[in-house]
Protein backbone atom coordinates (compact mmCIF):
# COMPACT_ATOMS: atom_id res chain seq x y z
CA UNK A 1 0.00 0.00 0.00
CA UNK A 2 2.73 2.47 0.99
CA UNK A 3 5.10 1.72 -1.88
CA UNK A 4 2.54 2.37 -4.68
CA UNK A 5 1.36 5.58 -2.99
CA UNK A 6 4.93 6.79 -2.58
CA UNK A 7 5.69 6.01 -6.22
CA UNK A 8 2.49 7.76 -7.31
CA UNK A 9 3.51 10.92 -5.46
CA UNK A 10 7.00 10.81 -6.96
CA UNK A 11 5.52 10.39 -10.45
CA UNK A 12 3.30 13.45 -9.96
CA UNK A 13 6.15 15.57 -8.57
CA UNK A 14 8.38 14.58 -11.48
CA UNK A 15 5.87 16.15 -13.89
CA UNK A 16 5.79 19.52 -12.09
CA UNK A 17 7.68 22.36 -13.81
CA UNK A 18 8.72 24.04 -10.55
CA UNK A 19 11.43 22.58 -8.33
CA UNK A 20 10.04 20.77 -5.26
CA UNK A 21 12.66 20.02 -2.60
CA UNK A 22 13.11 18.89 0.99
CA UNK A 23 16.14 19.41 3.26
CA UNK A 24 17.08 18.38 6.78
CA UNK A 25 16.45 21.51 8.89
CA UNK A 26 19.44 20.74 11.10
CA UNK A 27 22.17 19.60 8.70
CA UNK A 28 20.73 21.25 5.52
CA UNK A 29 21.27 17.93 3.74
CA UNK A 30 19.17 17.67 0.57
CA UNK A 31 16.74 14.78 1.11
CA UNK A 32 14.68 15.06 -2.06
CA UNK A 33 14.29 17.11 -5.25
CA UNK A 34 12.30 16.48 -8.42
CA UNK A 35 13.39 16.41 -12.05
CA UNK A 36 12.72 20.14 -12.55
CA UNK A 37 16.01 20.92 -10.80
CA UNK A 38 17.81 20.17 -14.08
CA UNK A 39 16.41 23.27 -15.81
CA UNK A 40 17.41 25.53 -12.90
CA UNK A 41 20.80 24.11 -11.97
CA UNK A 42 21.82 21.94 -14.93
CA UNK A 43 22.15 18.87 -12.70
CA UNK A 44 19.72 15.94 -12.26
CA UNK A 45 18.33 14.95 -8.83
CA UNK A 46 20.82 12.12 -8.21
CA UNK A 47 23.74 14.45 -8.93
CA UNK A 48 22.32 17.08 -6.59
CA UNK A 49 21.83 14.59 -3.72
CA UNK A 50 25.12 12.74 -4.24
CA UNK A 51 27.09 15.98 -4.21
CA UNK A 52 25.58 18.23 -1.54
CA UNK A 53 28.03 21.02 -2.40
CA UNK A 54 26.38 21.68 -5.80
CA UNK A 55 23.54 23.72 -4.34
CA UNK A 56 25.62 25.79 -1.93
CA UNK A 57 28.29 26.47 -4.56
CA UNK A 58 25.57 27.62 -6.97
CA UNK A 59 24.34 30.41 -4.67
CA UNK A 60 25.28 33.85 -5.97
CA UNK A 61 27.96 35.23 -3.59
CA UNK A 62 25.94 38.39 -2.99
CA UNK A 63 22.79 36.42 -2.06
CA UNK A 64 24.18 33.78 0.35
CA UNK A 65 23.16 35.76 3.44
CA UNK A 66 19.69 36.39 1.95
CA UNK A 67 19.23 32.63 1.45
CA UNK A 68 20.38 31.90 5.03
CA UNK A 69 17.94 34.51 6.35
CA UNK A 70 15.11 32.86 4.42
CA UNK A 71 15.89 29.46 5.96
CA UNK A 72 16.14 31.06 9.41
CA UNK A 73 12.74 32.74 8.94
CA UNK A 74 11.18 29.42 7.87
CA UNK A 75 12.43 27.75 11.07
CA UNK A 76 11.32 30.62 13.33
CA UNK A 77 8.02 31.52 11.64
CA UNK A 78 7.04 28.20 10.07
CA UNK A 79 7.13 29.60 6.53
CA UNK A 80 9.10 32.09 4.45
CA UNK A 81 9.17 33.59 0.97
CA UNK A 82 12.49 34.55 -0.56
CA UNK A 83 14.04 35.58 -3.86
CA UNK A 84 17.70 35.11 -4.66
CA UNK A 85 20.08 34.32 -7.50
CA UNK A 86 21.88 31.11 -8.41
CA UNK A 87 24.55 30.35 -10.99
CA UNK A 88 23.57 27.64 -13.48
CA UNK A 89 26.02 24.95 -14.54
CA UNK A 90 26.49 26.85 -17.82
CA UNK A 91 27.49 29.99 -15.79
CA UNK A 92 24.29 31.93 -16.53
CA UNK A 93 22.56 33.70 -13.62
CA UNK A 94 19.03 32.60 -12.69
CA UNK A 95 16.60 34.55 -10.49
CA UNK A 96 14.45 32.24 -8.39
CA UNK A 97 11.62 32.65 -5.88
CA UNK A 98 11.29 30.16 -3.05
CA UNK A 99 8.42 29.28 -0.72
CA UNK A 100 9.65 27.22 2.24
CA UNK A 101 7.60 25.45 4.96
CA UNK A 102 9.14 24.13 8.20
CA UNK A 103 7.81 20.86 9.67
CA UNK A 104 8.78 19.31 12.99
CA UNK A 105 9.85 15.68 12.70
CA UNK A 106 8.48 12.73 14.64
CA UNK A 107 10.02 9.40 15.57
CA UNK A 108 12.84 8.68 13.16
CA UNK A 109 11.85 11.55 10.87
CA UNK A 110 14.04 14.68 11.21
CA UNK A 111 12.86 18.28 11.28
CA UNK A 112 12.55 19.30 7.64
CA UNK A 113 12.10 22.33 5.42
CA UNK A 114 10.06 21.57 2.31
CA UNK A 115 9.54 24.07 -0.45
CA UNK A 116 8.89 24.96 -4.04
CA UNK A 117 11.20 27.08 -6.16
CA UNK A 118 10.20 28.93 -9.34
CA UNK A 119 12.37 30.40 -12.07
CA UNK A 120 11.45 34.12 -12.32
CA UNK A 121 14.36 35.13 -14.55
CA UNK A 122 11.91 36.10 -17.30
CA UNK A 123 10.31 38.70 -14.99
CA UNK A 124 13.67 40.34 -14.30
CA UNK A 125 14.48 40.31 -18.00
CA UNK A 126 11.11 41.97 -18.73
CA UNK A 127 11.76 44.62 -16.06
CA UNK A 128 15.24 45.20 -17.49
CA UNK A 129 13.68 45.64 -20.94
CA UNK A 130 11.16 48.16 -19.56
CA UNK A 131 13.94 50.07 -17.74
CA UNK A 132 15.89 50.26 -20.99
CA UNK A 133 12.84 51.54 -22.85
CA UNK A 134 12.18 54.11 -20.11
CA UNK A 135 15.78 55.30 -20.36
CA UNK A 136 15.44 55.56 -24.14
CA UNK A 137 12.22 57.52 -23.69
CA UNK A 138 13.84 59.96 -21.26
CA UNK A 139 16.73 60.41 -23.68
CA UNK A 140 14.32 61.10 -26.55
CA UNK A 141 12.40 63.67 -24.49
CA UNK A 142 15.65 65.35 -23.53
CA UNK A 143 16.63 65.38 -27.18
CA UNK A 144 13.28 66.95 -28.07
CA UNK A 145 13.81 69.71 -25.51
CA UNK A 146 17.32 70.36 -26.75
CA UNK A 147 16.19 70.92 -30.36
CA UNK A 148 12.70 72.34 -29.88
CA UNK A 149 13.79 75.70 -31.33
CA UNK A 150 14.20 74.00 -34.70
CA UNK A 151 10.58 73.45 -35.75
CA UNK A 152 11.39 71.29 -38.77
CA UNK A 153 13.55 68.86 -36.80
CA UNK A 154 11.04 68.73 -33.98
CA UNK A 155 8.20 68.06 -36.41
CA UNK A 156 10.03 65.24 -38.15
CA UNK A 157 11.15 63.66 -34.90
CA UNK A 158 7.68 63.89 -33.38
CA UNK A 159 6.12 62.26 -36.41
CA UNK A 160 8.63 59.38 -36.33
CA UNK A 161 8.27 58.98 -32.59
CA UNK A 162 4.46 58.99 -32.76
CA UNK A 163 4.51 56.26 -35.42
CA UNK A 164 6.75 54.14 -33.20
CA UNK A 165 4.47 54.63 -30.19
CA UNK A 166 1.25 53.99 -32.12
CA UNK A 167 2.53 50.66 -33.41
CA UNK A 168 3.66 49.28 -30.02
CA UNK A 169 2.43 51.34 -27.07
CA UNK A 170 -0.93 52.20 -25.47
CA UNK A 171 -0.69 55.99 -25.23
CA UNK A 172 -2.70 58.88 -23.79
CA UNK A 173 -2.10 62.56 -22.96
CA UNK A 174 -3.98 64.58 -20.35
CA UNK A 175 -3.95 68.18 -19.19
CA UNK A 176 -2.63 68.98 -15.73
CA UNK A 177 -6.05 68.19 -14.20
CA UNK A 178 -6.01 64.67 -15.66
CA UNK A 179 -8.58 65.33 -18.43
CA UNK A 180 -7.80 63.21 -21.50
CA UNK A 181 -6.82 65.29 -24.55
CA UNK A 182 -5.37 62.52 -26.75
CA UNK A 183 -5.50 58.72 -27.06
CA UNK A 184 -3.99 56.52 -29.75
CA UNK A 185 -5.68 53.63 -31.53
CA UNK A 186 -4.14 51.02 -29.21
CA UNK A 187 -5.81 52.73 -26.22
CA UNK A 188 -9.20 52.51 -27.97
CA UNK A 189 -8.67 48.90 -29.03
CA UNK A 190 -7.88 47.62 -25.54
CA UNK A 191 -10.39 49.80 -23.63
CA UNK A 192 -13.21 49.23 -26.18
CA UNK A 193 -14.04 52.98 -26.00
CA UNK A 194 -13.96 55.28 -29.02
CA UNK A 195 -11.81 58.43 -29.05
CA UNK A 196 -14.98 60.53 -28.80
CA UNK A 197 -15.99 58.66 -25.62
CA UNK A 198 -12.56 59.11 -24.02
CA UNK A 199 -11.47 62.66 -24.86
CA UNK A 200 -12.78 65.11 -22.28
CA UNK A 201 -13.04 62.38 -19.61
CA UNK A 202 -10.46 61.34 -17.03
CA UNK A 203 -8.99 57.88 -16.56
CA UNK A 204 -11.62 56.96 -13.97
CA UNK A 205 -13.66 55.81 -16.98
CA UNK A 206 -11.47 52.66 -17.05
CA UNK A 207 -11.02 52.33 -13.27
CA UNK A 208 -11.48 48.69 -12.25
CA UNK A 209 -11.69 49.57 -8.51
CA UNK A 210 -9.04 46.91 -7.93
CA UNK A 211 -6.46 49.27 -6.46
CA UNK A 212 -6.94 51.16 -3.16
CA UNK A 213 -7.44 54.93 -3.29
CA UNK A 214 -4.00 55.45 -1.75
CA UNK A 215 -2.35 53.82 -4.78
CA UNK A 216 -3.50 56.59 -7.13
CA UNK A 217 -3.01 59.32 -4.50
CA UNK A 218 0.66 58.35 -4.32
CA UNK A 219 0.84 58.33 -8.13
CA UNK A 220 -0.62 61.85 -8.34
CA UNK A 221 1.73 63.09 -5.63
CA UNK A 222 4.71 61.87 -7.64
CA UNK A 223 3.71 63.27 -11.02
CA UNK A 224 2.47 66.56 -9.52
CA UNK A 225 5.98 67.00 -8.09
CA UNK A 226 7.37 66.61 -11.61
CA UNK A 227 8.60 63.04 -11.13
CA UNK A 228 8.11 60.13 -13.51
CA UNK A 229 5.89 57.33 -12.13
CA UNK A 230 5.98 53.65 -13.07
CA UNK A 231 3.55 50.97 -11.88
CA UNK A 232 1.18 48.16 -12.81
CA UNK A 233 -2.53 48.97 -13.13
CA UNK A 234 -5.58 46.75 -13.58
CA UNK A 235 -8.16 48.48 -15.81
CA UNK A 236 -11.74 47.71 -16.83
CA UNK A 237 -12.81 47.93 -20.49
CA UNK A 238 -16.19 49.14 -21.71
CA UNK A 239 -17.40 45.55 -22.20
CA UNK A 240 -16.63 44.67 -18.57
CA UNK A 241 -13.42 42.74 -19.27
CA UNK A 242 -10.25 43.46 -17.30
CA UNK A 243 -6.69 43.98 -18.48
CA UNK A 244 -3.34 44.74 -16.84
CA UNK A 245 -0.86 47.35 -18.09
CA UNK A 246 2.64 48.35 -17.04
CA UNK A 247 2.40 52.15 -17.03
CA UNK A 248 4.90 55.01 -17.23
CA UNK A 249 3.56 58.56 -16.64
CA UNK A 250 5.79 61.52 -17.54
CA UNK A 251 5.01 65.16 -16.66
CA UNK A 252 5.05 67.48 -19.70
CA UNK A 253 6.61 70.85 -18.86
CA UNK A 254 6.60 74.18 -20.70
CA UNK A 255 9.47 76.63 -21.17
CA UNK A 256 8.91 77.97 -17.63
CA UNK A 257 9.32 74.46 -16.21
CA UNK A 258 5.64 74.35 -15.22
CA UNK A 259 3.57 71.21 -15.80
CA UNK A 260 1.13 71.52 -18.70
CA UNK A 261 -0.02 67.89 -18.76
CA UNK A 262 1.01 64.25 -18.58
CA UNK A 263 2.07 61.64 -21.12
CA UNK A 264 1.12 58.03 -20.27
CA UNK A 265 2.74 55.06 -22.02
CA UNK A 266 1.61 51.51 -21.35
CA UNK A 267 2.26 47.93 -22.41
CA UNK A 268 -0.22 45.10 -21.80
CA UNK A 269 1.01 42.50 -19.26
CA UNK A 270 -1.95 40.13 -18.92
CA UNK A 271 0.26 37.10 -19.62
CA UNK A 272 2.68 38.07 -16.86
CA UNK A 273 -0.13 38.59 -14.31
CA UNK A 274 -1.75 35.28 -15.31
CA UNK A 275 1.54 33.47 -14.63
CA UNK A 276 1.79 35.14 -11.22
CA UNK A 277 -1.81 34.19 -10.40
CA UNK A 278 -1.31 30.59 -11.56
CA UNK A 279 1.84 30.32 -9.47
CA UNK A 280 0.02 31.50 -6.33
CA UNK A 281 -2.79 28.97 -6.88
CA UNK A 282 -0.19 26.30 -7.55
CA UNK A 283 1.63 27.07 -4.28
CA UNK A 284 -1.64 26.80 -2.37
CA UNK A 285 -2.31 23.43 -4.00
CA UNK A 286 1.15 22.14 -3.07
CA UNK A 287 0.71 23.40 0.50
CA UNK A 288 -2.67 21.62 0.80
CA UNK A 289 -1.12 18.43 -0.57
CA UNK A 290 1.78 18.62 1.91
CA UNK A 291 -0.68 19.18 4.76
CA UNK A 292 -2.73 16.16 3.68
CA UNK A 293 0.36 13.97 3.48
CA UNK A 294 1.85 15.14 6.80
CA UNK A 295 -1.38 14.98 8.83
CA UNK A 296 -3.90 12.52 7.41
CA UNK A 297 -1.53 9.91 6.01
CA UNK A 298 1.19 10.07 8.67
CA UNK A 299 -1.21 8.98 11.44
CA UNK A 300 -2.13 5.51 10.05
CA UNK A 301 1.46 5.01 8.85
CA UNK A 302 2.80 5.68 12.35
CA UNK A 303 0.19 3.32 13.79
CA UNK A 304 1.18 0.55 11.35
CA UNK A 305 4.87 1.04 12.08
CA UNK A 306 4.27 0.87 15.83
CA UNK A 307 2.27 -2.37 15.61
CA UNK A 308 4.77 -3.96 13.21
CA UNK A 309 7.58 -3.05 15.62
CA UNK A 310 5.75 -4.70 18.54
CA UNK A 311 5.11 -7.85 16.49
CA UNK A 312 8.72 -7.95 15.36
CA UNK A 313 9.96 -7.70 18.95
CA UNK A 314 7.57 -10.46 20.00
CA UNK A 315 6.18 -8.39 22.87
CA UNK A 316 2.63 -9.89 23.09
CA UNK A 317 2.49 -12.94 25.33
CA UNK A 318 -1.12 -13.95 24.74
CA UNK A 319 -2.76 -15.19 21.59
CA UNK A 320 -5.50 -12.58 21.98
CA UNK A 321 -2.89 -9.80 21.85
CA UNK A 322 -1.93 -10.82 18.33
CA UNK A 323 -5.53 -10.67 17.17
CA UNK A 324 -5.89 -7.23 18.77
CA UNK A 325 -2.76 -5.95 17.00
CA UNK A 326 -3.88 -7.43 13.68
CA UNK A 327 -7.28 -5.76 14.11
CA UNK A 328 -5.60 -2.38 14.72
CA UNK A 329 -3.31 -2.98 11.74
CA UNK A 330 -6.29 -3.69 9.44
CA UNK A 331 -8.05 -0.60 10.74
CA UNK A 332 -4.99 1.58 10.02
CA UNK A 333 -4.44 0.15 6.53
CA UNK A 334 -8.12 0.73 5.71
CA UNK A 335 -7.75 4.31 6.92
CA UNK A 336 -4.61 4.67 4.82
CA UNK A 337 -6.40 3.35 1.76
CA UNK A 338 -9.18 5.93 2.19
CA UNK A 339 -6.67 8.78 2.57
CA UNK A 340 -4.62 7.60 -0.41
CA UNK A 341 -7.75 7.61 -2.58
CA UNK A 342 -8.60 11.11 -1.36
CA UNK A 343 -5.08 12.25 -2.15
CA UNK A 344 -5.22 10.67 -5.61
CA UNK A 345 -8.53 12.43 -6.35
CA UNK A 346 -7.09 15.71 -5.09
CA UNK A 347 -4.02 15.37 -7.30
CA UNK A 348 -6.13 14.51 -10.34
CA UNK A 349 -8.37 17.56 -9.79
CA UNK A 350 -5.65 20.08 -8.97
CA UNK A 351 -2.06 19.24 -9.86
CA UNK A 352 -2.69 17.79 -13.34
CA UNK A 353 -5.52 20.06 -14.32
Amino acid sequence: MLAPLKQHLFNVLSEINDVVWCIDATTFELLYTNEACFSLWGYNPSQMMNDQSIFFNSLHPEDIEKWKQGISDAIKLGRSYNEFRIIHKNKTIKYIQGDAIYKTGSGRLPDTITGITTDVTYIHEANKFLSTKNAELEFTLAELNSIKSDNIKVGNLLQSYQKAIDSNIICSITDKRGIITYVNNNFCNISKYSKEELIGKNHRIINSKYHPREYFEEMWQNISDGKMWNGEIKNKAKDGSYYWVDTVIIPLKNNNDNIDGYLSLRIQIDDKKKLEEDREKYLMTIEDMLFMVSHEIRKPISSCQGIIHLLKEGIPTKEGDYFSYISHLLESTTELDVYSRKLNDYLQNNIRR
